[in-house]
């Protein structure tokens, strides 16, 4: 696992210049996936910001502009990715409808797994990248609102979950994120195996015996 920790405080996290025209938006966004291109290749070890500026085909002082250094490249690819997240969550709950407990359950653990192997190098340089940096505002409010969204999926089966539902929804997290996380760190695939470990723990813990 990689060594090389980024700065611990959270000053100079955010972009130094927000987007507010196309081209500075195409800008950012290019920038930002020539990070994660970077960060998947070769990990934290190799991660700088002359190699990010390198693959995004900009001067390192273009890159400046909108991030003053390494750790805030990782908040910001941190950000995109948990944002991706709860939009992909907010989308599967909107779909199940009156979905069973059971049925809910499974598919958002269909998307937790979905979001962590379709880059699974990138996700588990910024699992790791999260544990040493400071949680930026943006990132906080991101993983607020997954929580919410789980707790309004819940509060429509209060019926059959026992306790206060932000902790129930919050233990849910963590211990889908933490099955999921263990498996792709060890190499495991996104298979049946995995998927059925997962939801025996997430419907175990809500008390779900199949009929």
């Amino acid at each position: 696992m990689p060594t090389s920790r980024p700065p611990s405080s959270r000053a100079g996290l955010s972009p130094r210049r927000e987007p507010t025209q196309a081209r500075a938006t195409a800008t950012r966004a290019a920038i930002l996936e020539a990070a994660a291109r970077v960060l998947e290749q070769g990990g934290l070890s190799a991660f700088n910001t002359n190699r990010v500026a390198e693959v995004a085909g900009i001067s390192i002082g273009s890159l400046y502009q909108y991030y003053p250094h390494k750790a805030a490249l990782l908040v910001a690819l941190s950000e995109q990715q948990t944002a991706g997240l709860v939009d992909r969550f907010d989308d599967a709950i909107t779909r199940l409808g009156p979905a069973t407990l059971a049925r809910g359950i499974r598919a958002l653990i269909e998307v937790a797994l979905a979001h962590q192997f379709e880059r699974p190098q990138l996700a588990a340089a910024l699992d790791y990248a999260e544990r040493e940096l400071p949680m930026s505002p943006t990132l906080q409010l991101h993983r607020h609102a997954l929580l919410a969204s789980l707790v309004a999926f819940l509060s429509a089966h209060r019926a059959e979950v026992a306790g206060d539902l932000r902790q129930v929804a919050a233990d849910l997290r963590t211990i889908v994120q933490s099955l999921i996380d263990g498996a792709a760190l060890r190499g495991e695939p996104n298979g049946k195996p995995l998927r059925a470990r997962v939801e025996r723990a997430a419907l175990g813990y809500l008390g779900y015996r199949p009929s």
